[in-house]
């Protein structure tokens, strides 16, 4: 297991990734504006800050700085992004600016659980006989398809969102 997870830093990070993949789930399903949906946001906020600073304590993978970290950044970003203006009560238009820069946290985070999922097993690579970049390539596609059926769903999506 600690092959999977590396140590205690890597299963607290992975305890906050879960707990933030069912919230997010649960955010983006429920009505919108209620008071279960402010306390599963904010709820979903604390998890996500746990598994971005968990994050910066991983160097496993490359030993040093990698994408993974650079894609905790722009996690940070989206989520406060999104925070800001509930916050705030402004720029008009706020809620938009809640709703879209949220959707895009939760999206990266289900594009987050691809990638990491598939980048531990990488002897995946050997079983399907292919080398190892192109598995890493194909981490990169299965990354990639997510956000772009995100994309297509949040485009379709958000003149309901407007109302």
């Amino acid at each position: 297991m600690d092959s999977i997870v590396h140590g205690p830093i890597g299963l607290l990070h992975l305890a906050f990734a879960l707990g933030s993949l069912v919230l997010a789930t649960g955010v983006l399903w429920m009505p919108k504006g209620t008071p279960r949906h402010r306390l599963w946001g904010r709820a979903y906020g604390i998890g996500m800050l746990g598994v971005n600073s968990t994050a910066f304590a991983l160097y496993h993978l490359f030993g040093s700085l990698g994408i993974f970290h650079w894609m905790a950044l722009i996690s940070l970003s989206t989520l406060f992004m999104g925070m800001i203006p509930m916050w705030r009560r402004r720029p008009a238009g706020y809620l938009r600016l809640h709703l879209s820069f949220m959707y895009w946290s939760a999206m990266g985070l289900y594009a987050a659980a691809v990638s990491e999922t598939l980048i531990r097993f990488p002897e995946l690579a050997h079983w399907l006989g292919i080398t190892r970049s192109w598995f890493y390539s194909l981490v990169g596609m299965g990354t990639a398809a997510v956000m772009v059926i995100a994309a297509l769903f949040f485009v379709r999506k958000l003149p309901d969102w407007d109302r």
